[in-house]
């Protein structure tokens, strides 16, 4: 499916004119406006290819990983953390101001991947299921984590290599909002009552507990 390229999300780094038509995500994990189709990324982000026929093909080759698994779905979802492989090179999909961004990394952190806890559920036989920010499902015997902890994974494995929670001295990213795209210290937390939505703190402003995505310790740089 696709969608015309002047009415797709402004959080698309893409250009509005050039072409008629843009690739429409793959129903997943991601809103719309918070991820980016495989093919848009080969073409529109990286420029490994010239035009969406081309990015097909390099698709059906087999030649693209996500998160350590061969897709072949070029309207496949890349969403914030996503660790993309294209033969030797290797990316992940980052967070600005203005939307989603591309940062080349190092084949030793593209089997790695930050995942932010969303939900817990007991599940028979005693299990704890955590859901994360990008879909997935990692069950544990025991429960260890809070909602809104970051877990570092090795994919695809989901072997857990390290876990960052949402408190004081840590560094987080926020990733909605005003204050979108901005790294930042957190200096304390707010709870409220009711279904109103906790805050945490930064220094000078604070966001919805929600919109907060931590990515490492007080040493994070």
């Amino acid at each position: 499916m696709h969608v015309k390229r002047i009415s797709a999300p402004g959080e698309w780094r893409i250009t509005r004119k050039h072409y008629k038509w843009a690739f429409s995500p793959t129903p997943g994990p991601y809103p719309k406006n918070s991820c980016i189709p495989l093919a848009a990324f080969l073409r529109d982000y990286i420029g490994v290819c010239d035009d969406a026929k081309e990015a097909k093909r390099i698709v059906a080759g087999r030649r693209v990983m996500v998160d350590g698994k061969i897709i072949t779905d070029p309207s496949f979802p890349l969403g914030l953390m996503s660790a993309v492989s294209v033969g030797d090179e290797h990316y992940r999909i980052t967070l600005g101001y203005d939307g989603l961004r591309v940062t080349r990394i190092d084949a030793e952190r593209a089997v790695t991947k930050l995942v932010r806890i969303n939900n817990i559920m007991s599940v028979k036989g005693g299990k704890f299921q955590y859901v994360t920010h990008d879909g997935r499902s990692i069950l544990l015997d025991e429960k260890r984590y809070a909602t809104g902890t970051t877990l570092m994974i090795k994919v695809p494995e989901q072997e857990i290599m390290g876990a960052y929670e949402l408190r004081e001295g840590n560094t987080a990213l926020i990733t909605r909002g005003r204050h979108m795209g901005k790294t930042a210290k957190i200096t304390g937390s707010r709870s409220q009552l009711g279904s109103v939505s906790n805050m945490v703190t930064f220094d000078g402003f604070e966001v919805p507990a929600q919109l907060v995505f931590v990515l490492g310790g007080e040493n994070y740089e």
